[in-house]
């Protein structure tokens, strides 16, 4: 559940997140978690077995990602699915700060491929090593439009690279993000705060808003360990008027 708030104000609205969500095992889920009390998102990296069909290449690793945004299929290019950020109401003023809490645990075999990424996912190979250890990934970005598209979603900032990429588009105006291992089955509190830069929040400028929740954080690269697992909870978007 993602909460929108200003300083202690009340909660003022609540914003659905999209998952995406292959073939069994799931790789978003709703769960119940006795230590939270309450329901939460389960993201988990999933083998989805790696082979190419007719052209269209199913990578070995599928990272689970729960987003703000919209999904939009495009097998020959999967990173162009993921349609990332919503319509950003500006009267609530400029986003400062996005807060919650998570768990992680990493799976046990890591995998990488060679790149183009895209063309090699289905060959991923197991590699041995400690810097291969998976870790989650929370990003969150603000980033400008000239005009929203909200049927073909084609003014989103996907999960490609460079200028196309959510986080490191020339349109990105404030951003921010958290990354790390496993948690040791404790819930843990997280406060990701927007840089700006030399940019300026512009209330007559036309936004998109976006939070990327990663269970693998080079996902994009269809690296990861399968069964690593980010639980998520109790997410807040805090503004300032």
């Amino acid at each position: 559940m993602i909460y929108l708030k200003g300083g202690v104000q009340v909660i003022l609205g609540f914003v659905e997140m999209k998952g995406m969500v292959g073939e069994k095992p799931w790789s978003v889920l709703k769960i119940t978690d006795s230590d939270r009390n309450s329901s939460a998102a389960q993201i988990q990296t999933i083998d989805s077995d790696g082979k190419s069909i007719f052209g269209f290449k199913i990578p070995k690793v599928t990272a689970g990602s729960l987003f703000l945004g919209y999904w939009k299929t495009n097998a020959k290019n999967t990173l162009n699915s993921t349609k990332f950020g919503v319509e950003y109401n500006n009267s609530l003023g400029k986003p400062v700060s996005v807060k919650g809490w998570y768990k992680y645990e990493s799976g046990k075999d890591y995998y990488t491929c060679e790149a183009p990424y895209m063309d090699n996912c289905p060959s991923a190979k197991k590699v041995d090593g400690a810097e291969y250890v998976d870790e989650y990934s929370i990003k969150v970005s603000l980033y400008t439009t000239d005009a929203f598209d909200n049927s073909g979603y084609t003014d989103c900032l996907t999960g490609e690279e460079g200028e196309l990429n959510f986080y490191t588009s020339s349109r990105v105006v404030g951003k921010g993000g958290v990354e790390g291992g496993s948690t040791d089955g404790q819930w843990k509190e997280f406060t990701i705060t927007l840089d700006y830069g030399d940019k300026e929040f512009d209330p007559n400028q036309k936004y998109r808003f976006a939070i990327v929740c990663s269970s693998s954080k080079d996902g994009d690269k269809f690296w990861g360990s399968p069964g690593s697992k980010l639980l998520v909870d109790d997410i807040e978007v805090i503004y300032k008027k």
